[in-house]
C-alpha cells in the first residue's frame, strides 16, 4: 500500500515505525524525518447524537448537564457548539 507523507507529500518514502500507546499506526519519513499518524483513533459520534445534544442545550441545560444526561464527558460535549 503506498503511503504519502503529511508534511512533505513524499511518495514512496514513508516506513512504519511502530505503534503509539493507543495502538495506531506510526510512520515516519525518510525524506523529512518526520513522524506522524494517517488515522486518529477518536470518537466520532454519529449526527442523531449531536442532534440530541444540541436540544438538550438549547432547552436550557447547562453543557455538564447534557453530558452527564447523554453519559459522555463534557468535553467532547463543549466540541459540538
Amino acid at each position: 500500500m503506498c503511503r504519502n507523507c503529511i508534511y512533505c507529500k513524499c511518495k514512496k518514502c514513508v516506513i512504519k515505525k511502530g505503534k503509539t500507546k493507543a495502538g495506531s499506526q506510526r510512520y515516519i519519513c525518510k525524506n523529512c524525518g518526520k513522524t506522524f499518524i494517517l488515522k486518529s483513533k477518536g470518537r466520532n459520534y454519529d449526527e442523531e447524537f449531536k442532534k440530541e445534544a444540541m436540544r438538550l442545550y438549547f432547552e436550557g441545560n447547562s453543557s455538564r448537564a447534557v453530558a452527564r444526561l447523554l453519559k459522555i464527558r463534557s468535553v467532547p460535549f463543549v466540541c459540538f457548539i
